[in-house]
């Protein structure tokens, strides 16, 4: 028996587990932008899904479009209940196992916005265009003084080099090393815990 991370990065990769209680379980990787709310919430409240990462949006309701006059209204026509009955609308889903994925602290943003207003990835990969560890590390060295976090750094020059250097489909599907969140799922789809 398997279990399968139900995750667009990942696709349809199977991991072995040995502590499983159902025949099929699913594991999802949350985030603050997760739209699958209804669907997560039915497999958690089902006990089909471990949920790994953070709360998800919270956006739990459905709405129609009206023509009215010469435009539009937009209506809430209905709302989305897990089958224990609870509204998630406003409030989110909570993970069983809370992992933070990378974020930008509130007092780097300014730098972070410096360090993209001065397209300071294009120029670096301009003079450094091989796509390897050591220049992902130099571009972090080079960069240091700005203050931003060196992990924060090297997501930045790694994204730059796989949408400046690579086509589409020769860029990686996942990166355990720098998403927390899949790496923790990757973990407890191993071990079960």
């Amino acid at each position: 028996m398997q279990r399968a991370v139900v995750c667009l990065r990942i696709r349809n990769e199977f991991f072995p587990s040995s502590s499983l209680e159902h025949q099929f379980a699913v594991d999802r990787i949350l985030d603050q932008f997760g739209a699958l709310g209804k669907h997560t919430a039915t497999t958690h409240d089902n006990k089909r899904a471990t949920l790994i990462g953070t709360k998800t949006f919270g956006k739990g309701i459905f709405q129609s479009v009206f023509a009215y006059s010469d435009g539009y209204v937009q209506l809430t026509t209905g709302r989305y209940f897990t089958p224990n009955g609870i509204c998630i609308h406003e409030t989110g889903i909570e993970p069983d196992i809370k992992v933070e994925d990378f974020t930008v602290p509130e007092g780097q943003i300014e730098a972070y916005g410096k360090l993209l207003k001065e397209d300071a990835t294009s120029k670096f990969i301009k003079a450094n265009p091989d796509f390897t560890d050591a220049n992902l590390q130099k571009f972090v060295d080079e960069n240091k003084g700005t203050g931003i976090d060196e992990i924060i750094l090297k997501i930045l020059v790694r994204n730059a080099y796989y949408n400046k250097t690579m086509k589409y489909e020769d860029i990686p599907i996942v990166d355990t090393e720098n998403d927390p969140p899949l790496a923790r799922a990757i973990q407890y789809l191993k071990t079960g815990s």
